[in-house]
């Protein structure tokens, strides 16, 4: 099975729908040296809803390539954040405290956002789309 099935196979099972629109192009991330194509996604589930921004890669920017569910799915948070801060910053290498607790907060947001969405076995199953 390739990613893409793997992805709408989830999407079907759940009976959860993406929906991919483009933004704007600018850089994205805080280290970023080039812009981007940045898209609004929304995930939603019956009455539920969680809408997010994804920055695609340079090469699908410079190719004009639009981002696919999977490239979503594969991309957001399917696991909960450190508890604090400080381990945020230790686990994945941040030095700078302002730009960890930005990027912390989004992750933390996101991650509740998609445990709304989806119960502990769906997020199982999220977890291998990677």
């Amino acid at each position: 099975m390739n990613y893409e099935e793997q992805a709408n196979n989830f999407l079907r099972y759940t009976g959860a729908e993406i929906k991919i629109r483009f933004l704007k192009n600018d850089r994205y991330f805080h280290d970023d040296k080039e812009a981007r194509n940045i898209y609004t996604f929304t995930i939603s589930r019956g009455k539920r809803k969680y809408k997010g921004t994804f920055g695609d890669s340079i090469y699908n920017t410079e190719k004009r390539t639009e981002p696919t569910e999977y490239d979503i799915l594969s991309c957001i948070t399917k696991y909960e954040p450190e508890e604090t801060l400080d381990d945020f910053m230790l686990a994945y290498g941040y030095e700078d405290e302002k730009t960890a607790k930005k990027i912390y907060n989004a992750v933390k947001k996101e991650y509740q956002g998609i445990k709304e969405l989806f119960n502990d076995k769906e997020l199982e199953q999220l977890r291998e789309i990677i």
